[in-house]
């Protein structure tokens, strides 16, 4: 570097010089000089790196000559120098650097020039040489015999080769490299090779896979980490010459009659190494069956190229079966090769058949289950909603159904030919009863009620002869004379049933003389009575003790307990405390059972007199003898009431009213038709009040003799008989509470007893029925009994029926008494008065009829 430095001051001052005002000394010409290397010549070394410098002395007879100017150049070699022009020093030393080239094979030369600068002679001083030596190696990479072409299982014609270079391409030698045949790539000989000068290495032979396709070699250097490696060489193998004929496929198939098979029968002409033969003829032949190929009999086809559709050599055609059942074969043909020919044989199979698919039951009820059966041959059966595989003529059973459900079977056979037949199952819904009840679970012997059931879901049926019913529609029972359970039944489409039982008690309608302890009372007629439903209690107040006049005229209590004849009745008379009513007959009393009050009004305590009917208005506590001690009261309503004799009259215990109807208002005539209310009757607690009520409607005929009843539900009172005759009317809105009260005169269908006064009548608020016994008419005393059905006039047309009891009955007679319990359906008769041939007898006998009601 020193010698770089001088010589660009030399240069420098040299220039300057030549630009001086002084005198420079005369240089010496260019042939005058002489030039010797000093070092630098004749080195080695590696491509692309700097050599020792270049150093050259200059010399004009025999003394150094300064300030020279050399220019070094790259004449070989393709190098480079660091300066190119460089100054000899004091010494007439000069030298520069050098940069060997890349290429190695090429020589490396730098020669030493100058250049006279007054004549431009030029002279070459001195030429240096060096020899470049390749880098370490860098690459390997293919030389030769890749992307070969070959019949498969034989050997590549170009052994494929490998090139060892450093960075720059230059060969190197004497490296390791090894060769490895691929996966399915056939075999190899001399595989571990070094490169030679070149840089060249070469497998010693690639013997190609039997098997026509890509082959694969690999070359690398082991140990040695090289750009490019490993080096992979291809080599595609071909099929040889065609040796054999075989099946590819479609042998042995089945379908049926006049298919075309599925899967084509095709051939492969191969050669020896099995590889297909592209372009060879192969001839199809039907031998049997009565098929076709594409609508003939034969076919002549080359075989495949190869691709994605078809393996190469294969050769395949469309194969028509026969239309009979059995055997069809087919013939391939190739000329001249093994295993021609080839036959391939398919059998035609008929299609299944379903005989018969049937349900045990087409139509079953919701969550029931029935069983499928099918008859079929063929094929293999299933059948569809989870019922799954089938056999023949086996049923199963669909499990338990919700909706109605379509089965679906299927047999298939084995070419997968399927045939399906369906059943459908219905699925109703289960019966159902929502009640099952009698009008009247109890009647009389010799009538009849109605029954009725609410159902769904089926039609229904009830047994004893009764048969279809309609659902909420009452069927007559008719008349019965035992008791019986009806069962009614309620049967689905599918079959399935519901029941429901109902008894109807036949209670034997008759007449029962009843014999009560203790007493008994005086004998009577025209009395009061009333009855105590919760303490089966009938209480007897006053009435005539006597035939003549009526007298003597009683005012005496007694009370009968047992009196439906259930338990056994005895008679205990009461002696109430206070004031009794003085003693009188033909008045009317009334039952509280909330206080348990009687309430007597009028009456006639002058018999026999045509004066002296009363309006008094007196209560009894404790009126059935029970819960202390019996009392009368006398009540004073602020303004005096009717003045009555036999009026009709009813009571409300809703309400505490009493209701009171015509009579008379002396005792030798004067009927009236009037309607007067007494609020506050029992007077507990309130003071009583009378009211004449103002009606509309009718009225009815004025007179007395008469019987009233009162429905609570309704508020409606019932009269019938008396100066009526025979008809009967109804006060409805009785007490005008909740409207006008109003006459309605009824039109029973039926035959009506005669009119008749003096007779007994009650009434069952359950069935609207009015039950009247004896009294006397035109034709004398009775002892009939008569059921008035509807009797309020609403729920349908009243209709009358005439009872026949068994037993008895009691003898016929008037002013007796008659009360009736509807819980037994018990009415008991009690007293009056029989007269017979001009005489006349009281009464003191008790009876009483079951059924009354008649039911």
């Amino acid at each position: 570097m020193r010698h770089r430095i001088l010589a660009a001051a030399a240069i420098a001052a040299m220039t300057l010089g030549l630009f001086s005002c002084d005198a420079a000394p005369t240089a010496p010409r260019l042939d005058q000089l002489t030039l010797d290397v000093v070092s630098g010549n004749g080195q080695s070394g590696v491509v692309g790196t700097e050599v020792a410098p270049l150093i050259v002395i200059v010399r004009s007879n025999g003394n150094p000559v300064p300030l020279q100017v050399l220019n070094f150049r790259v004449v070989s070699g393709g190098g480079s120098v660091y300066g190119g022009t460089e100054l000899t020093d004091d010494d007439g030393i000069a030298q520069e650097i050098w940069t060997l080239g890349t290429d190695a094979s090429q020589p490396q030369q730098v020669e030493v020039r100058a250049v006279e600068s007054s004549t431009g002679a030029q002279k070459v001083f001195a030429t240096f040489t060096a020899t470049a030596i390749a880098d370490r190696a860098y690459s390997l990479s293919a030389s030769a015999g890749n992307n070969q072409t070959a019949v498969a299982g034989s050997a590549v014609p170009i052994s494929p080769a490998v090139r060892v270079a450093d960075r720059y391409g230059n060969p190197i030698g004497g490296v390791n490299v090894t060769f490895a045949v691929g996966p399915a790539s056939g075999t190899a000989t001399g595989v571990l090779q070094t490169t030679d000068a070149n840089g060249i290495a070469a497998v010693g032979t690639w013997t190609l896979s039997g098997t026509a396709g890509p082959n694969t070699l690999l070359a690398t250097t082991p140990g040695v980490i090289l750009a490019g490696r490993p080096v992979t060489f291809t080599a595609v193998g071909i099929a040889g010459n065609a040796a054999q004929l075989a099946i590819l496929s479609g042998n042995n198939q089945a379908a049926s009659p006049g298919a075309t098979l599925p899967n084509q029968p095709t051939v492969r002409v191969m050669d020896a190494n099995g590889n297909g033969v592209p372009n060879v003829a192969v001839t199809f032949t039907v031998r049997s069956g009565g098929g076709s190929i594409d609508g003939v009999g034969s076919v002549t086809t080359l075989t495949s190229t190869g691709g994605s559709a078809a393996l190469a050599g294969s050769a395949a055609v469309n194969w028509t079966l026969g239309s009979a059942a059995g055997s069809n074969t087919l013939q391939a043909t190739a000329v001249g090769l093994n295993g021609s020919p080839v036959v391939f044989s398919a059998t035609v199979v008929p299609p299944p058949t379903i005989t018969s698919f049937t349900a045990a039951a087409s139509t079953i009820t919701a969550g029931t289950s029935t069983t499928l059966t099918a008859v079929f041959s063929g094929g293999t059966g299933t059948v569809d909603h989870g019922v799954g595989a089938v056999t023949s003529g086996t049923p199963v059973s669909t499990g338990p159904l919700s909706t109605t459900t379509t089965f679906t079977l299927t047999v298939t056979n084995s070419v997968r030919v399927s045939v399906t037949a369906t059943v459908t199952v219905t699925v109703v819904p289960p019966p159902s009863i929502t009640s099952f009840s009698a009008a009247a679970s109890t009647i009389s012997s010799g009538s009849s009620t109605t029954l009725t059931g609410v159902f769904s879901g089926g039609s229904g049926s009830i047994d004893h002869g009764l048969g279809a019913v309609t659902s909420g529609t009452p069927v007559s029972t008719g008349p019965l004379t035992a008791t019986t359970t009806y069962t009614l039944t309620v049967t689905n489409s599918a079959g399935a049933t519901a029941n429901a039982s109902v008894t109807v008690t036949v209670v034997q309608r008759t007449w029962i003389s009843q014999s009560p302890t203790g007493g008994p009372p005086a004998s009577r007629w025209d009395f009061s009575s009333v009855y105590d439903a919760g303490t089966n209690t009938m209480i007897v107040f006053g009435g005539q003790g006597g035939v003549t006049n009526g007298r003597p005229l009683l005012n005496d209590v007694w009370v009968l307990s047992g009196a439906n004849g259930i338990a056994p009745a005895a008679w205990m008379q009461l002696n109430p405390t206070g004031t009794a009513p003085s003693p009188r007959a033909e008045r009317r009393t009334a039952y509280d059972p909330n206080t348990n009050r009687m309430i007597l009004f009028g009456g006639n305590p002058n018999v026999g007199n045509c004066f002296g009917v009363a309006n008094d208005l007196w209560v009894l506590t404790n009126a059935n003898g029970q819960g202390g001690t019996p009392a009368w009261i006398q009540l004073t309503p602020p303004t005096a009431g009717p003045t009555r004799q036999s009026p009709s009259v009813v009571y409300d215990p809703s309400s505490n009213t009493l209701l009171s109807f015509g009579g008379l208002t002396d005792a030798c005539g004067s009927p009236t038709n009037d309607v007067w209310l007494l609020r506050g009757a029992n007077g507990f607690g309130v003071t009583p009040s009378w009211s004449q009520l103002a009606t509309v409607g009718g009225p009815p005929p004025a007179g007395a003799g008469h019987s009233g009843v009162y429905d609570r539900t309704t508020n409606a009172m019932i009269v019938f008989g008396g100066a009526l005759g025979n008809a009967v009317w109804v006060l409805s809105n009785a007490n005008g509470v909740n409207g006008t009260p109003t006459w309605t005169q009824l039109s029973p269908s039926g035959t009506p007893p005669s009119g008749r006064n003096g007779h007994g009548a009650t009434y069952d608020p359950s069935l609207n029925t009015m039950t009247i016994f004896g009294g006397t008419g035109s034709g004398g005393e009775t002892n009939d009994v008569w059921v008035l059905s509807h009797a309020n006039g609403t729920g349908g047309t009243p209709a009358w029926t005439q009872l026949t009891p068994s037993n008895g009955p009691p003898v016929a007679r008037e002013g007796h008494a008659a009360i009736y319990d509807p819980a037994s359906n018990r009415m008991t008769v009690y007293a009056g008065i029989h007269c017979s041939g001009g005489s006349c007898g009281l009464l003191g006998d008790v009876w009483v009829l079951t059924g009354a009601n008649g039911r």
